[in-house]
């Protein structure tokens, strides 16, 4: 079977050397990753955090009362409604840890070919 050629220009190449691409032949979505600085429009799926701890839903308040209802439609997905630093992140339903951090990355800053 004949190998489909595939012609990237200079500038894709560089960045493929250089290790600015991570994923160009993954199967990594836009949901896997954020674009926005801190993941502020982060909309993928993602509603586990880093440590494996499943995500509380946005309009309940069990196990943890918290401010962001006005985020019930986006049912227990990681969001960062308040920028922080770390990105997306969410409550968890562990009644002893509060939130986490989902561990979710910011997207190579060059999109798939």
């Amino acid at each position: 079977m004949k190998q489909p050629v595939i012609e990237l220009s200079h500038l894709a190449v560089d960045a493929i050397i250089k290790g600015e691409i991570n994923y160009l032949w993954s199967d990594v979505s836009a949901e896997d990753c954020y674009r926005t600085k801190l993941g502020r429009g982060y909309n993928g799926k993602v509603n586990v955090t880093a440590s494996g701890r499943d995500c509380q839903p946005w309009g309940s308040h069990q196990p943890h009362a918290h401010n962001f209802t006005w985020l019930w439609t986006e049912e227990n997905f990681c969001r960062n409604p308040d920028d922080r630093a770390n990105g997306p992140w969410c409550y968890t339903m562990d009644p002893e840890t509060v939130l986490e951090s989902c561990g979710i990355s910011q997207c190579s800053k060059f999109p798939h070919f």
